[in-house]
């Protein structure tokens, strides 16, 4: 928040349009002649109500700065805008098969290990047993696309996982 600048007409050279104080300018007299200008202010909008950090400044007369309409419209833009973009799982592998590794991807110097290969031993057949088996569940190697059509507002993020975690400790506390 904070939006100080440069405004003449009050007891101060900046003004600060969003609590309506005029604030200090804390620039160096060189700095102030290149036009630029600094300041010790920020205000922000917590539990719905405007809070100051910094350099307080002074109250411009007759107004009222941040109403609590104000604050409420500000928190609930906020909420609108914070989001990610929903993602899309996509599924790497249906099937890995050991046979088409070893024939595929033998180089290097191990090109023959193809022909070599014993393809009926126990350990490999087990191996292809447990490849099936880790494929029926979730796979750790599915790719999560970003959606950019489709947004999803944080706060449902979050009540999902709380709801989610809820669920879990229940589910473990038994």
């Amino acid at each position: 928040m904070s939006d100080v600048r440069l405004r003449d007409g009050g007891p101060y050279s900046l003004y600060c349009y969003d609590c309506g104080r005029w604030i200090p300018n804390t620039a160096n007299a060189e700095m102030q002649k290149e036009g630029a200008y600094a300041h010790g202010h920020y205000c922000f909008v917590a539990s719905g109500e405007l809070k100051i950090v910094g350099e307080k400044g002074i109250k411009e007369e007759g107004c009222q700065g941040m109403d609590n309409l104000t604050i409420n419209w500000r928190e609930e833009v906020k909420k609108l805008f914070a989001y990610l973009w929903r993602v899309k799982k996509e599924k790497q592998f249906t099937s890995i098969n050991p046979t088409d590794v070893v024939n595929n991807m033998c180089e290097d110097g191990y090109e023959d290990m193809s022909e070599n290969f014993d393809y009926k031993d126990k350990d490999f057949i087990k191996a292809q047993e447990l490849l099936n088996a880790w494929l029926k569940h979730d796979s750790v190697l599915d790719m999560y696309e970003e959606d950019c059509k489709v947004a999803v507002l944080l706060d449902d993020v979050i009540e999902a996982a709380k709801r989610a975690r809820q669920n879990i400790e229940k589910r473990y506390s038994k």
